[in-house]
């Protein structure tokens, strides 16, 4: 699938979960403070940041098109790196919040509508498990996707949290049960955000992407026909659909090297954004190499 079409249907997708995210919102917040239930509440706050992940996302999703200035040699796609760092940062903040709350909770006690809060949230685990199958074909090409589908997986296990404190309040009338429900799933939220917000640094960093080792992409280079050895191989991300590479090479041979060489990056490694520098053997000495030349 082309980039293009890949990020047409990133976006049909968020346009789609976004409309039912606003919906539920509403809902849960409404008949959160009708019930005085700080889990279904905490739930429609969750999903205002679901919201505001989804709506950086295709922030995000536009600027890139945007044509950028001559000085932005790589266009605008940091920026959907940025938006889902900032969307990883909310969701703590907020997830703190929500446990300050909770905590109040146990002091200051409320006695909660359990029937109303298990029905209202039922609804919510069907409409968030709607949701995910929406994101879920989508998700794995875009960090700012992934960002959205980790914001409604963890209201996924809101909405079953607090399902499970509605029957339980209901059958037993112990309303110490919403605040507890509601620290389990913000501990649970905290931990998604903070692995999209270590996938986001890395990419900052210009790590090389999990999935590629830097000692195998050069074990595999040196069997190529033409390569003696190389050098100052480096490969990072730019956003998480483009990854990019640059090597020096040391060939007599500089077209078929090439060709070889690109073809294989392509093939074995999905990298098409490459710069290859090709050397001779002998009579040339690379001014600003890193390492030395060495197999």
């Amino acid at each position: 699938m082309s980039h293009c079409s890949s990020r047409e249907q990133s976006q049909k997708a968020l346009k789609i979960t976004l409309v039912l995210v606003f919906a539920l919102m509403i809902i849960e917040f409404i008949f959160g403070w009708i019930a005085k239930s700080l889990a279904l509440m905490t739930d429609a706050l969750h999903l205002f940041t679901d919201a505001a992940s989804i709506l950086l996302s295709l922030f995000a999703f536009w600027i890139v098109k945007r044509p950028s200035k001559p000085h932005l040699t790589y266009g605008y796609y940091r920026v959907e790196i940025l938006c889902a760092l900032l969307s990883g940062a909310l969701t703590w903040i907020l997830s703190g919040i929500l446990i300050y709350e909770a905590i109040h909770r146990f002091y200051h006690p409320e006695d909660v509508v359990g029937p109303l809060v298990l029905i209202v949230a039922s609804v919510g685990l069907l409409a968030n498990l709607l949701m995910l199958r929406i994101l879920h074909p989508v998700q794995k090409g875009s960090l700012n996707v992934k960002g959205a589908y980790l914001h409604i997986l963890g209201d996924l296990l809101t909405s079953l949290g607090v399902v499970i404190g509605g029957l339980l309040i209901t059958v037993t009338q112990w309303n110490i049960i919403d605040p507890i429900m509601t620290l389990v799933v913000a501990v649970a939220v905290i931990y998604n955000a903070w692995k999209l917000i270590l996938e986001t640094l890395l990419i900052l960093m210009e790590s090389a992407p999990k999935n590629i080792k830097l000692s195998d992409v050069k074990k595999k280079l040196l069997t190529l026909p033409h390569i003696e050895s190389l050098h100052d191989l480096h490969i990072w991300m730019v956003a998480q659909d483009q990854i990019n590479l640059s090597v020096h090479l040391i060939s007599n041979n500089a077209l078929e090297t090439l060709k070889e060489t690109n073809c294989f990056l392509q093939k074995e490694y999905n990298i098409y954004h490459s710069t290859i520098q090709i050397e001779p053997t002998q009579g040339y000495n690379c001014p600003g190499c890193t390492y030395k030349k060495s197999h």
